[in-house]
């Protein structure tokens, strides 16, 4: 499933316009990735949650050429469903 079709199957679950709707969930993302940049996790009781992750410098050597590499620190995001959301999935 899409963006378009997630927008299009909300709408006519909520009795909104898809225009409304695809401006909420596009203001939810905006938040939810300006949550994570300030506070490292946003968490949605019995669904998910999201981290931030600081992944630290490290070295690396190029197998092919023994070349040694140095991959600069960066943030990555995790996702963690729920155990409720877990065993919805795989009921």
């Amino acid at each position: 499933m899409n963006q378009s079709e997630f927008i299009n199957i909300f709408s006519k679950k909520i009795k909104e316009t898809k225009k409304w709707t695809q401006d909420i969930i596009q203001d939810l993302f905006l938040l939810l990735s300006e949550l994570l940049v300030d506070w490292q996790s946003v968490v949605f009781k019995n669904f998910w949650k999201f981290s931030s992750l600081k992944i630290q410098e490290r070295k690396w050597i190029n197998p092919k050429t023994l070349e040694k590499v140095i991959i600069p620190k960066l943030n990555r995001i995790k996702f963690i469903p729920s155990k409720a959301l877990k065993f919805k999935i795989n009921k």
